[in-house]
């Protein structure tokens, strides 16, 4: 029985994400017919790609620079529609994750381009050697989907929302 209500949970589990990426999406497209001409697919691609090479940077230095290059001075990065970071505060976590996870790959799998936004489709993977989301490290690896919208204006990043599967990754990270 244990194993159908798992499967039930999964359901519900994707289902909500899901609904949440459709409702992202909607509310993209909304906001972009407001904003401006749509974008290429080839150059909303060459505008984020920066911003997922400082995600995998191996030195603050590299994470400082790529960041410059493709963010706005006040961009904003959202976890949540009210819990957002300045550039420099994610200067400062993406500079600790080096130490965290020295091998993180995030590899774009889909973009797609809705007016001015752009949508990532992707892939996080990697294996912590330090304590991370609350697991002490193991040698087991991680690989969760990743779900971002990217607000362009005058060819950089001004705001960014994503959401990533920790959950997953805590159970990939726990589970023999």
């Amino acid at each position: 029985m244990k194993r159908f209500e798992n499967v039930s949970a999964v359901r519900v589990r994707l289902s909500s994400a899901v609904v949440s990426v459709v409702l992202m999406l909607g509310f993209a497209h909304l906001a972009s017919a407001q904003s401006g001409p749509e974008l290429s697919n080839a150059a909303a691609t060459a505008i984020v790609r920066p911003l997922y090479d400082a995600l995998t940077a191996s030195s603050p230095e590299m994470i400082v620079r790529l960041l410059g290059q493709v963010t706005s001075e006040d961009w904003q990065n959202c976890a949540a529609n009210d819990v957002c970071q300045s550039r420099a505060d994610v200067i400062k976590r993406w500079t600790g994750r080096i130490l965290i996870i020295p091998n993180l790959r995030w590899e774009m799998k889909e973009v797609l381009v809705s007016g001015s936004n752009v949508i990532v489709r992707g892939e996080d993977m990697g294996t912590p050697v330090a304590p991370f989301l609350g697991v002490q490290p193991n040698g087991r690896s991680f690989k969760v989907i990743t779900i971002d919208i990217h607000e362009i204006k005058d060819g950089r990043i001004v705001h960014s929302y994503h959401v990533e599967d920790w959950a997953s990754a805590i159970r990939q990270l726990s589970v023999p």
